[in-house]
């Protein structure tokens, strides 16, 4: 499965950005907690030199899965955090970690497959039904197994399925993820 991040209101990273840059003199650096869905799109190659040019702030990006982003950001390292896993960062800001919410981006998941399609899955929209019949059928899937917003979203859309991924592969669903080796 592919997530691909679409950008729906990207100045908004922007504005929530220099709005806590309003309570801190010019000059000052910001730390930046992003996922890496939203460092890898390079919506920040754009932004942030427009913003450094504007207020005269310094940014500093520091790319991380959504939970490690608020990890970090819990113990006051970070300025801004942009995460994409809406019930973790709801969680952040009712314990008091967090000022503000804002939604600026939405993500879209695409199940991926060999052209032979094992799980005769090809054009079907609902996702929660593609991956009921992937675990049905037994067939491969795939999944990043991480503390990403991405993963987070993955299994809740397995518990809209009703299916267990480990129970239906007989081991972990992340296996050929983890095992793979890394390109180069």
């Amino acid at each position: 499965m592919r997530v691909l991040a679409y950008l729906t209101a990207a100045s908004c990273a922007a504005a929530a950005t220099a709005a806590y840059a309003q309570t801190r003199p010019a000059g000052d650096l910001l730390v930046l907690a992003a996922t890496t869905s939203v460092e890898d799109s390079s919506l920040f190659d754009s932004l942030i030199p427009r913003f450094r040019a504007s207020s005269g702030f310094e940014i500093h990006v520091v790319s991380r899965a959504s939970s490690t982003a608020l990890t970090t950001a819990e113990h006051g390292t970070i300025d801004v955090v942009i995460v994409n896993d809406p019930e973790a960062l709801d969680r952040f800001v009712a314990a008091g970690d967090g000022a503000r919410r804002h939604r600026f981006m939405s993500n879209q998941f695409v199940i991926l497959g060999p052209p032979s399609d094992p799980a005769r899955t090809r054009g079907t929209a609902d996702a929660p039904a593609a991956l009921r019949e992937i675990a049905r059928k037994r067939a491969t899937f795939v999944s990043r197994g991480d503390n990403s917003g991405t993963y987070s979203a993955e299994q809740h859309l397995w518990q809209a399925a009703g299916a267990n991924p480990k129970a239906r592969s007989g081991s972990s669903p992340w296996t050929a993820a983890r095992q793979s080796p890394t390109p180069r």
